[in-house]
């Protein structure tokens, strides 16, 4: 089955946004799971000894985000904010 010519562009657009976010995870850190290019992790250990940890996975234009810190989260997406547009979904229940 072939796609027509905006169906093609939008999977483009898709691919190279998912780069792009794959590409900012690695640089900033982050380690790619499995090699699939869609689950990623990163954690750091504060000053009390304490481990902060991110897991998130990449679902088309999604980002389902897991962590142990919301102090690390904020301090995440503000970063991941200065790059690209974001919006919060909230919580998962």
């Amino acid at each position: 089955m072939a796609l027509s010519k905006n169906q093609d562009l939008a999977v483009r657009r898709l691919r190279q946004r998912h780069e792009m976010l794959s590409g900012w995870l690695l640089e900033h850190g982050f380690e790619n799971l499995n090699t699939d290019g869609v689950t990623f992790k990163t954690e750091t250990t504060k000053l009390e000894g304490t481990v902060s940890k991110i897991l998130l996975t990449i679902h088309v234009d999604d980002v389902i985000l897991a962590t142990n810190d919301d102090e690390y989260y904020h301090t995440f997406r503000n970063e991941l904010g200065t790059t690209f547009e974001l919006r919060a979904s909230g919580k998962l229940t």
